[in-house]
This record gives structure tokens, sequence and C-alpha cells, in this order.
């Protein structure tokens, strides 16, 4: 950086230090990129670099080059390290502060006032990848919540010419954030926390012993329906048992549960009456009135725990026309939305979806809304819980991320959600959705979007053929009180919708913790596609039979508030 930058950015303390590290990491770079900025720490102020102490200084940006790419392997010769003098390409990273990346510009080696790190020798690599750290050392505390931007990059040079291939992610982070995670990671190791109450003492954003978390299983559109799907209270068992098995605080649906509520006793009570006593709690899909239920009939449905309904006084309303919510688990709020409205332009009114539908009424305009009355509500309580220090998780079938939506509100809810972590950082920290029976996520503005998968009903076309022959699934029927009258095997091609549905093996789901910190764990489930038969062609939508897992560490930072 220029002399006159790094005395704005930290009063002249920020210094650079190259790192050559022998330890791999667990995120690789993808196939189709040469490099990745995979991870951050805390750095510490020890001469060589490299052990642990309690001089927290700085933070670490850690790049792992995947060595088997065309690109390295087309500059890099094969055998031995890494030797800048004796190849043809350069590893680097470029690291500069957050707000002062140019809006709308990609973070290059030709950014203004950038700090560019080129790499001579790198000692640290295995057959398939070869890892560097870069560290900013000397942090001042008023720097401490500022965001630092790293990106890594490969510079070819042949005959004169010079092209750069810059990792596709670009990891942002916060002194104090990383602080928060650190501390997380080690509450056993008391006198590294004490340092660390030490450094962030006067810094409003480190939580320290104060970080707070909540673990539950995820799930999403089981569409229950006896002799249309595969799908069975025996898969709903599975879920449950894992939830137990993982220590879950409660258990949570995304949507389609069942297409036919009044009809599925057996479901009902196997999800509220669970042997584990697990509180569990759902939102409205669109087809969960498909049988000619109304909302009387499903939204005492949706959880058997107390909430606060999204009523004048917070209690269920006696004929359930309100289906949206929100309750408090070990100091983080779960907002579970209900995005079943649409405008009617000639009555001039919002409506819910009727019973007997899987849609909005056709001529209704803005389907898959939360309507003006619901947004109202969800404000209210996003700025409830930014001013009580809250953080949140936010519940909806319908999703709001840029990617995928199919909701008109999807910006106005991402701008609700901007607002609230403008008044204080990380009030929300997820936003759950189902519906597409697709796995995605996408982080906006902080936010962790997470496109949760179907259980098993994995592809549905209206064009679909007739692809199961032999295969088979376990037709289980019930009484009106939802217990086991009889059992047998059916074929799979007799179900109502099997000609146009391709189904998973396994019913997925995923356990969730979600930290005040801004770590977000996720160990989803694989499984594989019934029969080994698979969808293929237009319409399928990419869809695969698994739910993603990872480590999702947001960044949560705001201004500082004034004295």
């Amino acid at each position: 950086m220029k002399n006159n930058t790094t005395k704005r950015i930290t009063a002249g303390l920020l210094t650079v230090l190259m790192i050559l590290s022998a330890f791999c990491v667990t995120a690789s770079a993808a196939s189709s990129d040469a490099i990745a900025v995979t991870g951050a720490d805390i750095r510490y102020t020890d001469t060589v670099g490299g052990t642990t102490g309690t001089q927290a200084q700085g933070l670490r940006f850690t790049v792992s080059v995947d060595k088997t790419t065309r690109t390295y392997q087309n500059a890099v010769r094969e055998e031995g390290y890494y030797d800048a003098a004796s190849e043809t390409a350069r590893f680097g990273i470029v690291i500069i502060p957050t707000d002062m990346i140019p809006d709308g510009k990609e973070l290059t080696a030709d950014t203004d006032d950038a700090e560019v790190v080129m790499f001579d020798r790198i000692y640290s690599q295995n057959d398939e990848e070869l890892v560097f750290t870069v560290s900013l050392l000397g942090i001042p505390t008023e720097e401490f919540t500022r965001e630092f931007t790293a990106r890594a990059f490969v510079k070819v040079s042949r005959g004169g010419d010079e092209r750069y291939t810059y990792s596709e992610n670009t990891l942002a982070k916060t002194f104090v954030g990383v602080g928060n995670m650190f501390y997380e990671d080690n509450r056993s190791d008391e006198s590294l926390c004490s340092r660390l109450d030490e450094i962030f003492t006067n810094c409003e954003e480190y939580q320290g012993e104060h970080i707070k978390s909540v673990t539950f299983t995820l799930f999403a559109d089981l569409h229950y329906w006896k002799g249309w799907y595969i799908s069975s209270v025996d898969n709903l068992e599975s879920i449950l048992r894992r939830a137990d098995e993982s220590g879950s605080d409660f258990v949570m649906q995304a949507g389609d549960f069942t297409n036919n509520v009044s009809g599925s006793p057996e479901l009902i009570n196997a999800y509220h009456k669970n042997q584990y006593d697990l509180p569990v709690y759902g939102v409205y899909g669109n087809h969960e009135m498909e049988q000619g239920d109304g909302m009387n009939t499903v939204t005492p449905t949706l959880t058997n725990s107390e909430v606060v309904w999204g009523t004048k006084d917070g209690k269920r309303a006696a004929d359930g026309s309100i289906g949206y919510y929100y309750f408090d688990v070990n100091g983080i709020r779960m907002i579970c939305l209900d995005s079943n409205y649409s405008y009617n332009p000639t009555k001039k009114v919002w409506e819910h979806n009727p019973a007997r539908s899987y849609s909005y009424p056709k001529g209704n305009e803005r389907g898959y809304s939360l309507g003006p009355d619901q947004l109202a509500w969800l404000e209210r309580v996003l700025d409830e819980a930014a001013e009580n220090d809250t953080s949140c998780v936010v519940v909806s079938h319908i999703g709001f991320a840029t990617a995928w939506s199919s909701s008109p509100d999807a910006t106005a809810v991402r701008e609700l959600y901007k607002q609230a972590n403008s008044k204080r950082a990380g009030t929300v920290l997820m936003s759950i959705s189902g519906h597409l029976h697709t796995n995605r996520q996408e982080v906006i503005d902080g936010v962790l979007h997470w496109d949760m998968n179907t259980v098993r009903n994995g592809v549905y076309t209206d064009s679909g053929n007739e692809h199961y022959t032999d295969q088979t699934f376990t037709l289980n029927k019930y009484d009106g009180n939802g217990k086991l009258t009889s059992s047998t095997t059916q074929l799979i091609k007799n179900l109502g919708h099997a000609k146009k549905t391709w189904f998973f093996k396994d019913p997925l789901s995923a356990v969730v913790t979600v930290s005040t910190s801004g770590r977000i764990t996720v160990e989803g489930s694989e499984t594989e596609w019934l029969g080994g038969i698979a969808p293929s062609g237009d319409g399928t939508g990419g869809v695969e039979p698994r739910v993603t897992s990872g480590i999702f560490e947001l960044q949560i930072y705001c201004e500082k508030k004034d004295d």
C-alpha cells in the first residue's frame, strides 16, 4: 500500500509478513480454478510466525493452490518445491481494507492502494496442493472492526506477456470477528481466552464468553401423501432419531410437510408426539392446503410448542388465520414465515392461498408473497431483536436469495435484513427456505441464504415418462387415530405421481448449528437416486441427492456507535 494509505489504515503500524506454512487445509480450490483463499485466523507475533502464543496482533489469510489444475501444471515444473526463480508462474495475494475497494469493481493486483505480496519460494506442499499464508500484524485497536479483504492469484509470464488468474472467491475478515470465532473454538484454553478478553476489552463487537449457539435438525418438502409419493412416517422417524443423536435443541421443517394434513394423523402425531420429546416447528408450504384443508386445520399442526404468533396478542388465532410466528432458543430467535399470500386486484385485498390449492388463485398478483401485514410484522420483530442484541434465523418455504427466489418480496426482505444488521451487527445470520428441491447456498450482505433440499422427492416434471419398472416401496395404512393397520409392498410405478417423479433412495436432512459469532456449521447428508435411476434433460434443474456440509463463517461487523 502507498505510504499515506498505510497511515490511514493503521496509523503506520500495519506490516505484511509472509509465512511459509506446513499444513494442509480442508477446503481446496475448485477444479476450474487454480487457487483459492481458504481461511483466516489470528496471527501471533512470534518472530518466525510458526507457533501459537498469547500475543495475537493481526490476521492471517491462508491460500491453497490446486496443483492438479492446468494453470499450475503448465507453468510449474513437476519436481521439487515451487521456486519463482525457475518457474514461469508467480503466486501471490492481494489485500486491502474492504471499504477501499471501488464500488462495483473486483479486487485485483491493479486496485489502487492494495498491498500485493508475491512469493518467491514455497516449501509447504504435497502432491495435490500448495499452501501459503499472509499475515497483517500490528493492527491497532481503532482498526479491530475494520474489514480486510484478500484475494489470491497466479501470474504467468511467457514471451514478455503477463497473464493473471485470480481466485474466484475472496475472503473478508475483521480482527474482532476472527477473535470471536477463535474464542469459540478454544473455550477450554483459559490463558488464551483471557488474552483474547484483554485484546478486545474495549471492542463493542467482541462477544467472548457471551457467544451463544443453537443446534437444530432441518428438513424440507417431505411431501407425505399416501398412495402418491414414497415418503413415509419411517423417513420422518429417521430424521427425528438423527435429531436426538445429534443433541439438537429442536427440529424444523421448511414447508410441504404433507400434501394432505387432515388425512395424515399418523404423520402429525409422529412429529408432535415424538418419542424423544423434541420441540418441533414448521412453516406453511404451498402444498399444505392442497387436499381441502383450511388454515384452521393446518396452523395448529405447525408446532407442538409455545411460540409468539403474528397476532396482536401473540396468541394463535382461533381460526388459524395467522400462520407466522417466532420463538427464542438459547438467546437466538427463530422467525417462521408464511409465504402464501397474493394480491386480488378485483377485490383490492391481500389473500391467503385458499383450501384445495397448491398455489395462489388464478388472476391474483404477487403470488408467494408475505403480504404487507406480515412484512410489517417481520420488520418489527427484527427491530426488536436488534434492540435486544438477539441474533435471528428466518425460515420460509419460498426463499429470498437473488439466485433462486420466486418471491416478489425477495428484495424487500433482504432490505429488512440489511436494515436490522445495520442497527446491530449479526441480527440476521441465516435465511432458510425449501420449495425448489435443490441444494444451494448464497451469502448476501452477511446473511447465509440456505436452500434446503427435499427429503426424498428429488425431481418432478410435467413431461416425465414412466422410469420405474420393478422398484418397490412399503405402503403403510393407518386408522383415523394414526394407528398402523396394514403394511404391503407396492410397485412404485403404481403411485399417483411416480411417472413424473424421480426419488432419492434415503431421506435427506441436515444438522445446523448457528452461533452468534457468525459461524454456521451444517452437517448435511448424502444418498443415491432410487434404483440408480437419475433424471436427465431439461427441467431437472441440476438436482442432486445430497445436502452440502460445511462451515460458513459470516463476517459480522458494523460502524462503532457514538458514545
